[in-house]
């Protein structure tokens, strides 16, 4: 049974359907959700129909639209409250396209240095940079982690 015989109501087009197919892992009808309601969509569902797109993206392996979506989330809307998880998406789509996602990740921390994630930031690069072997730089940063953000929890692992 598809998930939308059980929710029916949901519109055609909407952030709310392209949200519920994603999870359903149906992101090529997401997709078409979204892209759908992306013309009339009120500015303030903007956001997340881009990240969601992003996200369909991410799952379809094609990158450089994930990582477009995830920069219009980051570039055209800097104050909203999916910004961090745009950052953290678009960081987990360049690992899984094979690259290096710590730059992302210090890229969020150099620009949002007071933001409650900033550190898990700064941690998952340093975690990254550890992963791929480059041990001084990742020494660096978990230095950086103690000296910036000294209550984090992250300090603790």
């Amino acid at each position: 049974m598809h998930i939308l015989q059980i929710l029916p109501a949901l519109d055609e087009g909407g952030v709310e359907r392209g949200t519920v197919l994603y999870y359903a892992g149906d992101y090529a009808a997401a997709l078409e959700a979204l892209r759908a309601y992306m013309d009339d969509a009120p500015s303030i569902k903007l956001p997340d129909t881009h990240y969601y797109s992003g996200l369909c993206y991410s799952k379809q392996g094609a990158w450089q639209r994930a990582f477009a979506e995830f920069d219009t989330v980051i570039e055209r809307y800097p104050d909203h409250a999916l910004v961090p998880d745009a950052w953290a998406a678009k960081a987990r789509a360049e690992e899984a396209s094979g690259g290096d996602p710590s730059g992302i990740y210090l890229e969020f921390a150099v620009r949002y240095p007071s933001n409650t994630r900033a550190a898990e930031f700064v941690w998952l690069a340093a975690q990254a940079l550890e992963g791929a072997g480059n041990w001084s730089e990742a020494a660096r940063l978990y230095r950086r982690l103690r000296s910036d953000y000294p209550t984090s929890t992250r300090n603790r692992r």
